[in-house]
């Protein structure tokens, strides 16, 4: 992956669609990252916690990448999270 998605990304998002939290998810072929924001401390905690739910399900295979059946490999990557 060229670079992690950032929280200033994800602050961007949320100012651009008029959202109250926002949460970006990046998949590479063996890595995923993240970043997560939210307008009030609550809903950063809720984005965030929301967040480490997916990455945590994507990486176990729970929820299966490009579609597929089987759990691919993955690896969390947090870059400057």
């Amino acid at each position: 992956m060229k670079r992690n998605p950032k929280i200033t990304d994800a602050s961007k998002f949320c100012k651009v669609y008029g959202a109250r939290a926002v949460i970006i998810v990046a998949l590479d072929a063996n890595t995923v990252a993240g970043a997560s924001y939210g307008e009030t401390k609550a809903e950063c905690k809720m984005a965030a916690q929301t967040l480490d739910r997916i990455i945590d399900a994507l990486v176990d295979g729970t929820i299966p990448v490009w579609g597929g059946s089987a759990p691919a490999p993955m690896v969390q990557d947090f870059g400057e999270l």
